[in-house]
């Protein structure tokens, strides 16, 4: 997959791994992205959004917080998306 930029790949393990639990770490229990299996693919260089792919085949585009714990409001704010190619025309409008 190419990323254009500002978009890079998460292609190193540990910093996908780190990006994948501080998600679960920020997730509310009755988040849409709750217990769903999901994989950093792509993160915005200088930002807080990240790319999550969904098991289903879904894409999450996901405003991370860094909090410690889950906010209280319905954070990680995310954009869902039914594919990568949806994601992708979304973005570039």
């Amino acid at each position: 997959m190419e990323w254009t930029s500002p978009w890079e790949p998460v292609e190193d393990l540990e910093i996908r791994g780190r990006l994948e639990r501080q998600l679960r770490r920020e997730l509310p229990p009755h988040h849409v992205l709750a217990h769903l299996d999901v994989t950093a693919i792509a993160r915005l260089a200088g930002a807080d959004d990240v790319i999550f792919a969904l098991a289903d085949g879904r894409v999450a585009q996901v405003h991370l917080t860094w909090s410690e714990s889950p906010p209280a409001s319905n954070r990680p704010a995310v954009q869902l998306c039914g594919s990568l190619a949806a994601w992708r025309e979304a973005d570039a409008q």
